[in-house]
């Protein structure tokens, strides 16, 4: 059984594997929360898998596995639509802000990146999206 997890309801397609856990379990506590946590605060900054294990005291690869285990995706997939959902807001939120601008605020250096990202999850550029939804 696939379960949406509770954390994060704008994330569309990273979900809690059948691992069944609650918020009590320790390896969530520990390393899954506070992982969410940072990518929740910092996702507008130059943020890396590596940054975030290092953050819990765990090596990029320890992390990756727990992470995939509970989530059902990796922390860079998580970081990406966490990113992408934040873009999705901010392009209908303020519909005159310049799409690079906006990848900027979420955390893209490279504006072109982004596009491709955006188009990647959601099926169409950041200016087709607002022009579907504005």
């Amino acid at each position: 059984m696939i379960r949406k997890c509770s954390h994060s309801t704008v994330m569309a397609s990273c979900f809690c594997s059948n691992h069944t856990h609650d918020n009590d379990d320790q390896s969530y506590v520990r390393f899954i929360k506070p992982v969410i946590d940072a990518i929740e605060e910092s996702y507008m900054d130059d943020i890396s898998a590596k940054d975030l294990a290092d953050g819990v005291f765990v090596s990029q690869q320890y992390l990756s596995r727990v992470f995939t285990e509970f989530m059902n995706c990796s922390v860079y997939e998580y970081l990406t639509n966490y990113r992408i959902n934040k873009a999705k807001e901010l392009l209908l939120i303020n519909s005159r802000r310049k799409v690079q601008d906006i990848a900027s605020d979420v955390g893209y250096s490279d504006a072109s990146h982004f596009i491709v990202m955006f188009k990647k999850l959601t099926g169409m550029t950041p200016a087709q999206f607002r022009k579907l939804y504005i």
